[in-house]
């Protein structure tokens, strides 16, 4: 008969869902969220909300949170800190094993911000919970967490709109009732891995990023076949490869800024420059964007940039 050690018996007592955990577990957990609750009431009491950076929302209350749901912040596997995305970096990225991908993602922001305030992302004015669900849906992780604290927010990724992934919305003084502890109980380590997060989803109303890339792909292709067709005589061939260099060069240019090997919002800002500066609009902004090709083909020590698309 195999015997079942004491360790193999915790996990899979966290693994069991709120309703049918003992009661001591249920303490426990409902003790830890308690403390970090009562510190926040004393930010809160004694007007010092604004003293705090994101920097100390994370360490002073996110750490212990995640903590208190198992994963192993200090470790070096479970737990990756400005985890890498493909436009950026999010705050934590929580995976069960070493070599697994990421399970959910978690955006910490100030005491102060507001969960639904915006920034600039690729020349594009977006808000936080559009960058946590685009930064998670381009990495293949179907969830992510916007939290400040205060506020608590679990979003499905596999969306257009956050109105559509708002799985739900957590006050911190709301954190202890029977109902969110659950909640915050299925965000747990050993719950996740038990799929916990399944019961939550969402009906998807956007496909998976590689199957949206080809569409779009195949989207830009057909109008700048249009395009080019349109102000050019060239023949069948020409206008293939003209087209296929220009979504090279592209394609290339964009890897390139996710990667952080060029600047973040090349592209982007070659763009506005031509729409806010440039008088002669005739010169379209392929056109303007020489200059960009030209540090690529060095940057790069590649003459692809300098032939003619």
């Amino acid at each position: 008969m195999t015997s079942i050690n004491s360790t193999e018996t915790n996990e899979i007592n966290l693994s069991l869902s709120w309703y049918i955990l003992d009661n001591s577990t249920k303490e426990q957990f409902k003790e830890k969220i308690n403390r970090l609750v009562e510190k926040y009431k004393s930010v809160v009491d004694d007007g010092r909300k604004g003293e705090f950076l994101e920097e100390d929302i994370k360490v002073k209350f996110l750490n212990p949170l995640l903590e208190a749901m198992g994963w192993d912040v200090r470790g070096l596997d479970e737990v990756k800190f400005e985890q890498r995305t493909l436009t950026g970096r999010t705050d934590f990225g929580l995976r069960i094993t070493k070599h697994s991908k990421p399970v959910i993602f978690y955006e910490a922001k100030k005491f102060i911000e507001h969960l639904d305030n915006k920034r600039k992302r690729r020349g594009k004015e977006m808000t936080y919970a559009e960058i946590a669900i685009e930064d998670a849906w381009q990495m293949k992780v179907d969830w992510c967490v916007l939290t400040n604290f205060e506020k608590l927010r679990l979003y499905y990724t596999h969306v257009k709109t956050p109105k559509e992934g708002l799985v739900y919305e957590i006050n911190y003084h709301e954190y202890l009732q029977e109902r969110n502890l659950e909640r915050l109980w299925d965000l747990t380590k050993h719950r996740i891995k038990n799929k916990s997060l399944d019961s939550y989803e969402l009906r998807r109303t956007r496909e998976d990023i590689n199957t949206e890339v080809v569409n779009d792909l195949f989207i830009i292709r057909e109008k700048l076949l249009k395009e080019i067709r349109s102000k050019n005589k060239l023949t069948k061939e020409q206008l293939k490869a003209s087209v296929q260099r220009i979504l090279d060069r592209l394609v290339i240019i964009r890897t390139a800024e996710d990667r952080g090997v060029i600047k973040q919002e090349s592209l982007n800002n070659t763009f506005s420059h031509w729409e806010n500066y440039v008088i002669n609009k005739k010169k379209k902004p392929f056109i303007t964007s020489f200059c960009l090709w030209r540090y690529c083909s060095l940057r790069f020590f590649t003459s692809f940039f300098w032939k003619c698309a």
